[in-house]
């Protein structure tokens, strides 16, 4: 029972691992005026929770340890429903400009590559504290592990998309990509719960559920067990609602992930049990011995926890994004840019984002900086507070940030880790 739950809850953490992105599908255009066309790289990864703090994330990937302070302050905060996730993407991309461009309009080709990792784990505060704190914690009571979610998954985009940018006029675009699925889980665990007498002698419990897997004799991680298709699109609509700079701003809607994945030799194990386990029964203190244990500690809970398994091919959809951005410049150098989005059946609540970008150098200047504030709410977590700095030439542009500063220096008390950094080459 307790190593099925560690599984659930641990293998978040136990990835090298996009909902809370600062790249856009649009952002594959923006040709410069100079340019032809362009080549870029993007890197972001995300990990947020209402209750697990960042000591858990960076335990994951350095084993550093979780002290008992940390785990102390993750208590306090813990509901009866709580969420935590983590996203990574990596991107190259090339982008140019159509013979079909002229100065008023620009019709952008762009093709890319991308890999996404993603976990997401919706949990109680009976299954938190058992993960936390081991069963002791609940010496003559139940712990209940009801309504306990987990869904992961990992794969290859390759894309093409077209992009129609108009000055003072709606623009749009979309892609279709090829996906090549690499790792797949959906774990699931229902009128589960775990008994431990009053003196912490014996254990029952019962399970309820479904785990399962890709194709599990697969080593590598970027092993192809399925093949999909998704589309990306968005439209954006010119606006001056601030009624600043005149058409300097902008609506846009997009659509990210919308698509499916055919997962081949997939594992089912059907979780229908229960164990009775009365403890280490001891003749005397003499006889205390490694065969006392091996006899009597249940060596496979699987035997006792799976009611059947089976193999076939199974399909699933991905996580599609929904967002909403407002983008509009408050001064020639100041400029806000305003997300909402949310992605469906993901354990996600709706994550709003507001970016302002400070230029601090005149737009003669042969390389233009730009200093970054970001702010957020939502998605995995609570309010998140970050900075980024931005660089621009005719030649090439990078920028690097985060939207969770604060958390990321105080591990052991906040949750929230992200990290953004991007590249672009600009050809004539």
């Amino acid at each position: 029972m307790k190593k099925t739950l560690l599984l659930l809850i641990s293998v978040v953490f136990s990835l090298s691992l996009m909902a809370q992105t600062d790249f856009s599908f649009e952002d594959y255009g923006h040709i410069e005026d100079s340019s032809n066309s362009k080549i870029g790289l993007w890197f972001e990864t995300n990990f947020n929770s209402n209750v697990l703090n960042n000591s858990v994330y960076y335990n994951a990937i350095f084993q550093t340890g979780i002290t008992r302070n940390s785990m102390k302050n993750m208590e306090t905060r813990a509901l009866g429903r709580n969420v935590a996730g983590t996203q990574e993407t990596e991107r190259l991309y090339y982008s140019w400009l159509s013979k079909k461009s002229n100065d008023s309009s620009k019709l952008i080709h762009t093709v890319n590559v991308s890999s996404r990792r993603a976990v997401n784990v919706q949990f109680g505060k009976d299954a938190f504290l058992l993960a936390g704190f081991g069963n002791k914690r609940f010496a003559g009571q139940t712990a209940y592990l009801n309504n306990m979610k987990l869904n992961l998954i990992q794969f290859t985009q390759i894309q093409y998309g077209i992009i129609k940018e108009q000055k003072n006029k709606i623009s749009y675009g979309a892609g279709v990509a090829f996906l090549m699925g690499n790792r797949y889980g959906n774990y699931y665990l229902n009128n589960t719960s775990l008994y431990t007498s009053d003196i912490g002698d014996s254990v029952s419990g019962t399970i309820s559920g479904h785990l399962i897997s890709s194709d599990t004799s697969s080593k590598n991680i970027y092993d192809l067990n399925g093949y999909g298709a998704s589309i990306d699109a968005f439209i954006s609509i010119p606006v001056n609602w601030l009624k600043k700079n005149n058409e300097q701003g902008s609506l846009k809607f997009e659509l990210n992930e919308f698509g499916l994945i055919s997962w081949k030799n997939t594992l089912r194990y059907n979780l229908n049990g229960q164990l009775d386990w009365a403890g280490i029964q001891v003749p005397s203190i003499t006889e205390i011995g490694d065969s006392i244990y091996r006899d009597q500690v249940p060596e496979n809970l699987q035997d006792e926890f799976v009611e059947s398994t089976e193999t076939k091919n199974l399909t699933s959809f991905l996580a599609p994004r929904i967002a909403v951005y407002f983008n509009e410049k408050l001064t020639k150098n100041i400029e806000l840019r305003n997300m909402i989005d949310y992605r469906i059946n993901a354990n996600y609540l709706p994550y709003i984002a507001s970016t302002q970008i400070f230029r601090l150098t005149k737009t003669d200047k042969k390389y233009k900086y730009f200093f970054n504030l970001h702010e957020s709410l939502g998605g995995y977590g609570y309010f998140g507070f970050g900075l980024g700095l931005q660089v621009e030439h005719k030649k090439f542009g990078a920028v690097l940030g985060t939207r969770n500063l604060i958390a990321m220096t105080v591990p052991e008390v906040l949750g929230g880790f992200n990290v953004h950094l991007g590249f672009k080459w600009n050809f004539r």
